[in-house]
């Protein structure tokens, strides 16, 4: 799929766009039936976790962009 360090840059950038802090994007994963934290954003965000294929459909819905705009910049 992506790169962990250009998926992280791209969740950040949009997790900004969308005013999400962590924490509030973790419990949108949560409720999507994914086991984030704040932390786990933070990690993935800093290209220390890559993110699944399923974990990646659940950001893309979140931020309405396409499952493939989560590894390029805007």
């Amino acid at each position: 799929m992506f790169s962990p360090g250009a998926t992280g840059s791209r969740v950040r950038e949009l997790r900004r766009e969308s005013r999400y802090t962590q924490a509030a994007l973790a419990d949108a994963m949560t409720a999507r039936g994914f086991r984030w934290h704040q932390n786990t954003v933070f990690r993935v965000e800093k290209g220390r976790r890559q993110v699944t294929l399923g974990e990646a459909a659940g950001l893309a819905e979140i931020f309405g962009t396409p499952l493939d705009g989560l590894g390029r910049a805007a």
